[in-house]
């Protein structure tokens, strides 16, 4: 593990928490021991402090780390106060620790990357969602691939393959090693998102291939493709910012009762900072507020 590609030997939920770590301070101090040997203390969430321990070589390869943290005992688990830590080695590295921090250097790397991404660019593999509806609900699967995607059968199955680094064959003409360097930022986002909601899901589904999308979740996706078309099973929707239109129709039942149903059907996607309707008929996704929220979906119901 070197301090260049660290990120690869982390779980998308501990690179996350360990960012939050990171961001809000929670490391406390770092001492170098001696030469290429730092010991950092860092907060812990039950206000708990534990140290974490790394050897680093001047060409920023990673020769021990470890963390006192429950989570990380007998160095099985990589944490996220370890990951909060090599975020911190990572940003003095160059001025602290490199043999190549010259600014003459610097600008040789820094030219040498800029030319290897935009050499790469276009062989870059992406990550995409597959949408389609499950009765009332928004589900989708992943995609992997260049001009060509495949699916996803099961989404631990790809985290562990990015996580070592794996090759994998999908189909018959496509094989990828797994480097999250090898995605694009947009697939990045995505396959966040899509850990995100496996943790959530998965003491409530077995599945690893189909996940549902909604409230926060949903807002988030519309985010990472806001530039994208929306397209469900085949079917392009329209994005409109304002409230759905509601078309009822009252009658009575055999048993002398008022029976209201709507004569096109919706499919509520939830609520986070905007509230979220889809309309098959009308291949439209409605943005609404509150307010719409609250009196739209009692109708539904």
């Amino acid at each position: 593990m070197n301090i260049n590609n660290f990120k690869d030997s982390f779980y998308f939920n501990i690179m996350n928490n360990g960012i939050d770590y990171y961001n809000k301070s929670r490391i406390k101090s770092v001492k170098k021991l001696e030469k290429g040997k730092y010991q950092a203390l860092i907060k812990g969430s039950k206000k708990n402090m534990y140290t974490v321990s790394l050897n680093i070589t001047p060409s920023g390869d990673i020769t021990s780390l470890s963390c006192t943290c429950p989570f990380a005992k007998g160095n099985l688990y990589k944490c996220k106060h370890m990951y909060a830590v090599l975020l911190h080695m990572e940003n003095i590295f160059e001025e602290e620790i490199s043999t190549g921090s010259s600014p003459e250097v610097s600008d040789i790397i820094d030219s040498y990357t800029d030319y290897a991404v935009s050499s790469n660019e276009e062989q870059l593999v992406r990550i995409v969602p597959e949408l389609s509806f499950y009765e009332d609900k928004l589900l989708f699967k992943l995609k992997i691939g260049r001009e060509k995607t495949y699916v996803v059968s099961d989404i631990s199955t790809l985290l562990n393959d990015f996580r070592y680094g794996y090759t994998r064959k999908y189909g018959k003409n496509f094989s990828f090693r797994h480097s999250y360097n090898s995605i694009d930022e947009k697939s990045r986002r995505f396959l966040e998102l899509a850990v995100s909601i496996y943790y959530d899901q998965r003491n409530r589904t077995s599945d690893r291939k189909f996940f549902r999308l909604a409230d926060e979740h949903f807002e988030t996706f519309l985010d990472i493709f806001k530039d994208d078309p929306i397209d469900i099973s085949g079917k392009k929707y329209e994005i409109e910012h304002q409230n759905p239109p509601i078309d009822i129709i009252i009658k009575g039942d055999d048993n002398n009762r008022l029976v209201i149903t709507m004569k096109h059907s919706l499919i509520y996607l939830g609520y986070a900072s905007h509230g979220y309707f889809i309309s098959e008929p009308m291949g439209t996704l409605y943005v609404t507020d509150s307010k719409s929220v609250n009196s739209v979906v009692p109708v539904m119901r």
